[in-house]
Order: structure tokens, then C-alpha cells, then sequence
């Protein structure tokens, strides 16, 4: 069985918290530059360019198979880090790292240490587990008044989701960038002042459209924010869509498109963002 060490590039004395300040008598003093390295935070690459390895003591997880099973998802295919989430709807969903990952945080592994091991995301609220599909190199097509597959071709999530490339994309350029997607017909409007913001603004909705087929926390809006307080001033309004589960999903996408395969792999998903202060209807 490949040994972790092999799977990942690294030391396993790297792992979880056992660091010791030599792995052996023979091994020579460490530069200022590897000192540095060693303690790294988890999102820090290597200088090799390799990332760390999952923060997790192989101890701890002794009798779980765990390790066995990391082996054997590594001669498999471990779901991209890479864009637009998806669920166990789409066709490119991997049963066996899910499967993986819930496991793993049954055994009190790290978030974290899950998505760089499994590509898999076990802490989103009213979401058991999702995984992320390429959306690299998407655009706008400069198409407006067309189905989704025709104004922003994205044929990797439109195969998955057949339903979502036939409905209608309504594009307003020239404006400031918004959205809006509307469950029952499926139809989306965005608007953007050029290219890349009414691809961002597109993009955004697509992922409240899968949220819609895999009955995930939905979108939300200012208005029904507002509905939900009492006598809100427009501030107040505007944080309480902004916590909205999907909404805060969608920003997510939208917000790493952009990102090169590499960022995208070094910056978690959920850095920043206080998932437990997420709502959802």
C-alpha cells in the first residue's frame, strides 16, 4: 500500500502535531527558510510547490482504514479544486470520496485536511457534503436572450445538468453587475459593464441553479431580508442577506473564478466567512 508519505510529497512527521526537531541523528540542521517553512500555516505551499499534506496524526486514525482508503483514491481521481460547487446530481460527482469524507469527519479530521485529501466539503450548512467542477476559462459568450449553454458555455456543468443549459439567460451589459435567478422557470438575468462582470454575475446564478436541483440552502434577497427583521434600517437589511446560506455560497464561486489552479488550491473555500452565523429558510 502507497504510504502517505508517497501519496503527498512530505515527511509524515509533518503531520498532525508530531514534530520532532530531528527525524534522525543524521539529518543536518534546518536553513531559516525551511525553519519557516516547517511552521507554516496549513495554506502555505511548500517550496517545492507541493501543498501540505492533510493535518491529521496517523495515529489517531488507526483501525479506521482511513489511510487504506486515502491510497486508494489516490490511484483514482480525486474531485478538482476547482470551482462552481456541485452535489451527487452531477455525473462527475465521486461517490467513494464523499463516502471518504464523511468518514473522516466522523473521526474528527480537520475540514480542512478533508477538502485537500478528498476534494470534498463537509461543513457547509444544510449540505451533507459537495465537491467543485473546473469552471476555468469560462466567459460570457456575448450572447443575451439565449439558453444558458449558449450565452456562458460551460459544457462540464451543462452535461451534469442538462436542465440548467436549456434555460434562458438574459443579459443587460452597460449596467452595474446584479442578478437574479428565478426557481420556477429557471430563467437568469444579469447585468455587468462588460465581459467579465456579466460572466461573474452569470456565474453566480448558475449556482443558485444548482442549488435549486440539489436541494440545497437557496438564495435570498434584500427584500425578503428586510421581511425577516423588524424595522430594519438598510444596513441591517443588506448583513442579513449577505449571511443568507446561498447567497453566501454563490459569492463564493463567484468570487474564485478567477483564481488560478494554484490559488485555488492554497485558499479554503470558507476562509473567512463564520459558517455558524449562516441562515437559511
Amino acid at each position: 500500500m502507497p504510504k502517505l508519505r508517497d501519496l503527498y510529497g512530505i515527511d509524515l512527521n509533518r503531520l498532525g502535531g508530531y514534530r520532532p526537531e530531528y527525524t534522525s541523528v543524521m539529518e543536518r540542521p534546518l536553513t531559516d527558510f525551511e525553519r519557516e517553512q516547517r511552521s507554516a500555516p496549513i495554506d502555505r505551499p511548500y517550496a517545492s510547490g507541493q501543498l501540505e499534506a492533510p493535518m491529521f496524526a496517523p495515529d489517531d486514525l488507526i483501525g479506521s482504514g482511513i489511510p487504506t482508503k486515502l491510497a486508494a483514491l489516490a490511484k483514482g481521481s480525486i474531485p478538482a479544486i476547482a470551482g462552481i460547487f456541485i452535489g451527487p446530481k452531477h455525473p462527475s460527482w465521486s461517490k467513494e470520496a464523499a463516502e471518504l469524507a464523511l468518514q473522516m469527519k466522523a473521526s474528527n479530521v480537520d475540514p480542512r485536511s478533508i477538502h485537500r485529501a478528498t476534494g470534498t466539503l463537509t461543513e457547509f450548512p444544510g449540505v451533507e457534503a459537495m465537491q467543485e467542477l473546473s469552471d476555468k476559462g469560462t466567459k460570457w459568450s456575448g450572447l443575451s436572450f439565449a439558453p444558458a449553454e449558449d450565452s456562458y458555455p460551460h459544457p462540464a456543468l451543462f452535461e451534469g445538468y442538462p436542465r440548467l443549459g436549456r434555460n434562458k439567460v438574459s443579459v443587460a451589459a452597460g449596467l452595474p453587475p446584479s442578478g437574479a435567478y428565478y426557481p420556477d422557470s429557471g430563467e437568469i438575468d444579469a447585468t455587468g459593464y462588460g465581459v467579465s462582470d456579466v460572466g461573474s454575475s452569470i456565474l453566480h446564478e448558475l449556482q443558485h441553479a444548482v442549488q435549486a436541483e440539489e436541494g440545497w440552502p437557496r438564495g435570498s434577497s434584500i427584500a425578503r431580508a428586510r421581511k425577516l427583521l423588524a424595522n430594519p434600517t438598510a444596513e441591517e437589511s443588506l448583513q442579513k442577506y449577505l449571511s443568507n446560506a446561498g447567497e453566501t455560497m454563490a459569492r463564493i464561486t463567484q468570487n474564485r473564478r478567477d483564481m488560478d489552479d494554484m490559488q485555488r488550491k492554497m485558499k479554503y473555500p470558507f476562509d473567512g466567512i463564520s459558517l455558524k452565523d449562516l441562515w437559511s429558510e
